[in-house]
């Protein structure tokens, strides 16, 4: 009968019976090979298949993308009765492993995952999708944007054709499947199984594993600058990185060369063919071999001074004069350019590989291009954070002694200027101004408040520096960044702090915003790119005092004590360094009364440092939090369940993080139901406990102290 597509129906059949019916009232059964409908998992079956599969094959060893892969499932034959009807039973799906051979972690009830019989793996089913022709999707779908979910990517884009045929009289059935190139590196492990039976997940007889290798391509490149932004302008004496995207690539190297892009004697028609037009001048930059570990690789170069560039700035210039004098010569009187004026000094930079022929490049021929230019000038400023990148070293290569080989130098950490847009009273953070050619000179920030609430508009602001309460902070410029770090305070006294933080936070549920914006300076003859220096002027910097949330809605101490839970001590519930009180020792928390389900929140915003179950605590849950300059960690213990946040996720102040409970050593009676609450200045699960009220004094604010009998029944 031929391959015969079948349509999904808005209906399906609920059993196989119907099934079989539908099939026969559109004349489809009998012998010969069909397409079957591959659904989406839910349609219930009457009885299991009795033949089971026998064997799974495919001839592919490696995955190509854009090639069809076929995978084949042969069942034993062991009942020809059910034989056909089996044989329509045959399903599949994929899980994944990263290049590490980890297990991709699939969510499951999105995109088609359904579980399997091994609980740390979820797979995708695999549907009927597209015909032959089909094109593969363009778009990183690995990459996730906002609004976007990494299984539902998976399942959408992982593969872009695929449909089942049963041959009969073969016994058979097959799966023709194209794959993504953004699969690349990536083992695809599909598993066969019938109908109503569960997906094992064992990577046994019933699966096959096989690697995905992309075709060489060079998706994007371009320049960043130590803020981690694409730049295409750089000066001297300073640090770049080449950012490279790239599949089919992993574990290979590549040699990088460095063109000048001539403009002479076609100025208007400049031409780039790899690097081997006459007039381009290669740059001897050292140290250029890229190993590429990954999809996305950083290079680091270190642009040098001007002298690397004497050769290539020459003869840029002897080509100008050549061509406007063959100009005038052949009387192209409509040059206009004057010969006497001395050229610009700016080179075209852009990249070229030696073993192009061997790569997919972008069409347009042209990429990483880079102008290394000779003006003083100032491009941005902004707040920033320091963190440590580790990237691939402008360094030579390590020879082996003994051996002779040769490796790459380990990874060198470079700063990362992370441009932030708020931050609190009393925070650490630096004042950055990305520089060209004004190295080891010096440039000056200003700080302005828009709102006027903590000065004047027009009056710098005092922060800071060096311990010292300053309005005009300077910098020396190094590798092309000026950097200063302050602290977000008027100055050293506990005053100081006071007067911003009550003008920032009028009560526990009022907060007011100031609104921060630089202005820098440096030597004169100096471009700034923004009008008088003013950097910041419309996406301001906000600074706020630190936003408290009780942990629970009725904030008041637990008052009942004793075995029998009949002595009324509320006093005991407060921070006691001693023994005092206490027969069980030293109580270095706060105990809140908090009936079994109260909710329970995020005090502060922060980062989530600690989740664990304890036999003392119970299911415990931590925030690390900046507290007007002070790093704190903020405990919680006897949660009901464990918490909503995982560690190293952010929280913010007021988001619900669990339920109080009785786990750990929490007493069953429900009269000492209760919340235990520290606050600490060390990461550890133990140590570093501070006396809670008077180092949080906004707990005191909605603080029951002395709480009635008849509120804890």
């Amino acid at each position: 009968m031929g391959d015969l597509n079948i349509k999904i129906l808005q209906k399906n059949p609920a059993t196989y019976a119907e099934r079989v019916a539908q099939l026969e009232k559109q004349a489809r059964t009998g012998t010969g090979n069909f397409t079957t409908l591959v659904n989406n998992g839910t349609t219930d079956v009457e009885t299991k298949a009795k033949n089971k599969i026998k064997t799974f094959e495919t001839k592919t060893k490696i995955i190509i993308p854009d090639d069809v892969v076929t995978y084949t499932v042969k069942l034993d034959g062991d009942y020809e009765d059910t034989l056909d009807k089996d044989l329509g039973m045959v399903k599949f799906c994929f899980w994944l492993q990263d290049k590490d051979k980890k297990d991709v972690k699939l969510e499951l009830g999105v995109g088609k995952a359904v579980k399997t019989q091994k609980a740390s793996r979820n797979a995708i089913q695999i549907v009927k999708k597209g015909n032959k022709a089909s094109t593969g999707y363009q778009s990183d779908f690995l990459e996730i944007k906002a609004g976007e979910n990494f299984t539902k990517n998976v399942a959408d884009h992982s593969y872009y054709y695929a449909i089942i045929t049963v041959d009969k009289e073969k016994k058979e059935v097959k799966l023709q499947v194209k794959f993504s190139k953004w699969m690349d590196t990536y083992k695809i492990r599909v598993e066969s199984y019938l109908l109503g039976d569960p997906i094992k997940g064992d990577g046994a007889a019933t699966t096959l594993s096989r690697t995905v290798q992309a075709n060489p391509e060079l998706v994007e490149s371009y320049w960043l600058n130590a803020e981690g932004k694409k730049i295409l302008q750089t000066g001297f004496v300073q640090d770049v990185y080449l950012y490279l995207k790239t599949l089919g690539l992993n574990n290979k190297e590549l040699e990088v060369n460095v063109y000048d892009k001539d403009y002479y004697p076609t100025p208007l028609e400049p031409a780039i063919f790899y690097g081997s037009t006459p007039q381009d001048d290669l740059i001897v930059w050292e140290n250029n071999t890229i190993k590429i570990e990954d999809r996305n690789t950083i290079k680091q170069f270190k642009v040098g001074d001007k002298e690397r560039y004497e050769n290539a700035a020459a003869d840029e210039d002897g080509e100008y004069k050549t061509w406007y004098d063959t100009a005038i010569s052949q009387d192209n009187f409509f040059t206009i350019i004057d010969s006497t004026e001395k050229n610009n000094e700016d080179l075209e930079l852009y990249i070229h590989f030696p073993d192009w022929k061997t790569l997919k490049l972008p069409e347009d021929n042209a990429y990483a291009n880079l102008k290394l230019t000779t003006k003083e000038l100032i491009s941005n400023a902004f707040f920033a954070e320091i963190e440590k990148e580790e990237v691939q070293a402008d360094a030579p290569k390590i020879k082996d002694k003994k051996t002779g080989d040769t490796r790459l130098s380990p990874k060198a950490k470079v700063n990362y200027y992370k441009k932030i847009d708020n931050g609190v009273l009393g925070q650490k953070v630096n004042l950055v101004a990305a520089c060209a050619n004004l190295e080891g000179k010096k440039v000056s920030f200003q700080v302005f408040d828009k709102t006027g609430l903590l000065g004047e508009k027009d009056e710098a602001l005092h922060f800071i520096y060096e311990e010292t309460p300053v309005c005009r902070i300077e910098a020396k410029v190094t590798e092309g960044f000026a950097v200063a770090e302050i602290k977000l305070l008027k100055d050293n006294t506990e005053e100081g702090l006071k007067k911003w933080k009550n003008i920032l936070r009028e009560d526990s549920n009022s907060y007011k915003t100031a609104q921060l914006y630089l202005k820098v300076e440096a030597k004169e003859n100096v471009f700034i790119v923004k009008s008088k220096g003013e950097f910041l002027k419309d996406s301001a910097f906000k600074l706020e005092a630190c936003k408290w949330h009780d942990p629970l809605d009725a904030m008041a101490y637990r008052g009942w004590y004793g075995v029998g839970a009949d002595k009324w001590h509320p006093e005991r519930s407060e921070y006691l360094p001693s023994t005092i009180y206490r027969g069980s020792g030293k109580h270095e928390g706060l105990d809140l009364y908090a009936p079994v389900g109260t909710t329970v929140y995020a005090c502060m915003d922060g980062e989530v440092y600690m989740n664990y179950k304890s036999d003392t605590y119970g299911n415990t849950f931590g925030i690390k939090a900046n507290y007007y300059g002070n790093t704190y960690y903020f405990f919680y213990a006897h949660l009901r369940d464990p918490a909503l946040f995982n560690k190293k996720m952010k929280v913010k102040a007021g988001d619900v993080i669990g339920y109080a409970g009785i786990t750990g050593n929490a007493s069953t009676q429900s009269r000492k139901n209760h919340l235990h609450f520290e606050v600490r200045n060390i990461d550890t699960k133990t140590g570093g406990r501070l006396a809670v009220l008077a180092t949080i004094p906004e707990i005191e604010e909605n603080l029951d102290k002395t709480p009635l009998e008849s509120t804890q029944p």
